[in-house]
């Protein structure tokens, strides 16, 4: 789960079946102290630090990485990604690195659960504003068409899901899941 913050999701999903360890990634330090502090049941405990991050924090079923998403190993280890607003979370001059970050860290055959925020109507100014910064469907097709198949799974009104939206004039939010899969690699 990359820029996971303090997210609940990451203790649901580590009891699911067939889970076998939930990474997150998260840069501030705090939102991993603040997230061992508030999920004592999982009884984390600080790990050696992996490669360049500062901090790691695991159970063996939830581990925490702290530092930075674009530190991670260029080398396909994982089978799912799940990023819920992280990438409109990111300056739009990042996306290109973060969708090459990511895409390299899942593996051939891995899916890759994307949702993001679409400013549909209002302001120009609005529209462009963030973060959460707007993605769009061919934003999304060019960041990862070449190396994922892609499929829209969801797609709901989310102009109520931030006060914040409303306040700029934005009249139109869509929050938008896809499901992407990422392609084998071509044979030579």
């Amino acid at each position: 789960m990359p820029l996971c913050g303090k997210t609940v999701d990451m203790p649901w999903l580590a009891e699911q079946a067939g889970v076998t360890e939930v990474v997150g990634v998260e840069y501030v330090q705090q939102a991993v102290d603040e997230f061992v502090k508030e999920n004592p049941a999982l009884k984390l405990r600080k790990a050696k630090p992996v490669g360049p991050y500062r901090s790691v924090v695991s159970n063996g079923a939830v581990t925490l990485l702290a530092g930075d998403i674009f530190a991670l190993p260029p080398t396909p280890q994982f089978q799912r990604v799940w990023d819920r607003a992280s990438l409109v979370a990111l300056d739009p001059v990042q996306r290109e690195a973060y969708a090459r970050t990511v895409s390299a860290a899942l593996a051939p055959g891995g899916l890759y659960l994307l949702c993001v925020f679409e400013r549909v109507a209002g302001p120009a100014a609005a529209r462009a504003a963030g973060p959460p910064f707007s993605v769009t469907e061919a934003d999304v097709k060019a960041l990862f068409g070449a190396q994922f198949s892609i499929k829209k799974v969801s797609c709901e009104d989310a102009i109520d899901a931030n006060a914040g939206f409303r306040r700029s004039g934005l009249t139109k939010v869509l929050d938008v899941c896809y499901l992407m899969t990422k392609k084998a690699a071509p044979k030579l």
